[in-house]
């Protein structure tokens, strides 16, 4: 895992956090406080808030201010220890003869709890026509992963879809979805979605740009909920 994808569930965990969500509104407090002391000095309205900021100095504003980050940081990363989170890794290899595309997902679990029944959802459409939705209908599901464990799971892109010479069917956005729980039964459900570019010629995948994402997810969203 990299820092970016630490720091975004370390973040998801402090402003919503599933194991403790009585310790969530840590974050939002250090969010407003932050809006508070940045806020009020320039702006004339809040004159009332002023007096009551000028009560406090700027030593003990920022005492507060990393008080609470501290707190909400330290509640959320040792939430992050204490379930399971299953991440899945792009960089996977393309393998494959000139008829098949396969991509080799990778999923670990970088929690402090083992996974149950690792369940993925996989859907794509070419890039220049995002409403053509298909899915490979795959059965895949991982009974269990263990922290720091990791497995393979392979995504196939069978002929006709991908042999074309058409060079608008050679971009493919991809949506991936893996549900899992905490416990093998009645457990808490987690839920990791992306979102990705599959370039046939280059055989590579990429992660969608944002106007990339918004162009495919309301179809994606109504392909799935239907």
């Amino acid at each position: 895992m990299n820092f970016l994808t630490y720091l975004g569930h370390l973040l998801r965990h402090a402003f919503w956090n599933p194991d403790n969500p009585f310790l969530s509104p840590i974050a939002w407090v250090a969010l407003l406080w932050i809006l508070f002391i940045g806020a009020v000095p320039h702006t004339s309205r809040l004159h009332h808030l002023q007096w009551l900021l000028h009560k406090i100095n700027n030593t003990w504003r920022i005492l507060i201010l990393a008080l609470l980050i501290i707190s909400s940081v330290t509640v959320a990363a040792y939430s992050m220890r204490g379930g399971p989170i299953v991440v899945l890794n792009q960089a996977g290899t393309i393998a494959g003869d000139g008829a098949t595309a396969i991509i080799n997902f990778y999923i670990e679990n970088i929690g402090g709890r083992p996974a149950y029944d690792i369940d993925p959802t996989v859907c794509w459409a070419p890039e220049s026509n995002p409403q053509y939705l298909s899915s490979p209908g795959i059965s895949v599901t991982v009974l269990y992963l263990y922290p720091g464990e990791q497995d393979t799971l392979p995504l196939r892109f069978p002929p006709p879809d991908f042999l074309g010479n058409d060079s608008d069917t050679q971009r493919w956005y991809i949506y991936y979805r893996l549900e899992y729980t905490d416990a093998p039964h009645m457990g808490v459900r987690y839920t990791q979605e992306y979102w990705y570019l599959f370039d046939v010629t280059a055989r590579s995948v990429s992660e969608l740009s944002p106007a990339q994402k918004q162009a495919f997810q309301p179809y994606a969203d109504q392909y799935l909920s239907g």
